[in-house]
């Protein structure tokens, strides 16, 4: 049957084959979605399975931690406030094999005294304590414009998840009204830290009473030829000298119909764990198993916001076509043979 959608697809381009393509873009020969992305890609994934919660549909971009004997997995999904349709975030408990365990809740995201548009949640842990990093918009800047947030997060014996009054990040090197989002937080020397960019690769410390964010390092990161690399799951250690980061990019593509479509892909990369937080090594291909771009992400999305590390594998929580979510399990060792060196210079 796929073969047959694919010989169709080729007659129905055929008029569009003698097309120039568009200067501006990078032309795609196959249409995506048939067999694959036809992008440069590896695969040290060992599964991928969807993630199901019953009662909340169209959930995406999930943070994750692990709390007590399973995970707290916390999505983003189309809600409604009054009658109009907003960014809400719900708190899922799950076991340790990632099936849900407990009830399904909704966090309570009102920043400033106000319900404010919401994105991508991702959880840490920061002094021992759990921690939560948005992305919202709220009356602090113009309207429109977004900007990160963090949050404690505390979590009652029945199971409620309740969330701090968000603080509201301000890096004091950048414009006020900056858009500022996809920031990856991690501890260093009982300090939070962000990676505020990955090319360049901008470090910044934040006071998590104030919210003010001030720059601690700048070094060279890598060119990524899939669009410019942007923050994704929370930074954890990897290794004995390493920090790790998966992370996203999106890129458009024009493809034989003409029409020009942008695709999220995944990668990783890792830096120094010590000032200043040089890139290390960082994968030249994309991170993609034949499950993530079939025929269920027509929008050609793939988007990590959550991880967990053991000794022996690396799990990954993503979003999937702005509707869905996905655990990949990744093999660390055939992660690291997929990575290119980056040469150091003083």
């Amino acid at each position: 049957m796929k073969h047959t959608i694919f010989i169709f697809l080729i007659v129905l381009f055929s008029g569009n084959c003698g097309r120039t393509a568009d200067p501006g873009y990078e032309f795609l020969p196959l249409f995506p979605g048939l067999t694959g992305i036809p992008l440069a890609s590896f695969n040290p994934i060992r599964e991928t399975r969807e993630l199901v919660v019953p009662n909340l549909v169209g959930a995406f971009n999930p943070g994750l931690f692990q709390y007590e004997d399973g995970f707290l997995l916390m999505p983003r999904f189309y809600g409604y406030q009054s009658t109009a349709a907003q960014n809400q975030i719900a708190v899922i408990k799950l076991d340790s094999n990632f099936l849900p365990s407990g009830k399904l809740r909704i966090l309570n995201t009102k920043i400033d005294g106000t319900f404010s548009y919401i994105e991508d949640p991702r959880i840490f842990r920061f002094k021992n304590e759990l921690w939560v990093a948005v992305s919202a918009i709220s009356k602090y800047v113009r309207k429109g414009t977004q900007q990160m947030f963090i949050s404690k997060l505390s979590i009652s014996p029945d199971g409620v998840v309740s969330a701090a009054p968000f603080v509201h990040i301000k890096t004091l090197n950048d414009p006020e009204n900056l858009l500022q989002k996809n920031w990856s937080p991690f501890e260093f020397n009982g300090e939070l830290h962000f990676v505020y960019s990955i090319h360049p690769h901008r470090i910044v410390k934040v006071n998590t009473e104030t919210g003010n964010a001030n720059d601690v390092a700048l070094t060279p990161g890598f060119s990524w030829k899939f669009g410019s690399p942007r923050g994704g799951s929370p930074i954890v250690p990897f290794g004995k000298d390493e920090f790790l980061s998966i992370f996203h990019s999106s890129k458009e593509y024009q493809i034989p119909s003409g029409k020009i479509i942008r695709i999220y892909v995944m990668g990783a990369y890792t830096f120094q764990n010590t000032p200043p937080f040089r890139v290390t090594r960082y994968t030249e291909k994309i991170i993609a198993d034949d499950s993530y771009y079939d025929d269920s992400n027509h929008r050609m999305i793939i988007f990590p916001n959550g991880i967990h590390i053991t000794h022996d594998t690396i799990f990954v929580v993503l979003g999937k076509n702005d509707d869905g979510m996905i655990l990949s399990k990744i093999d660390p060792q055939a992660l690291l043979q997929g990575m290119t060196l980056v040469k150091q210079h003083d």
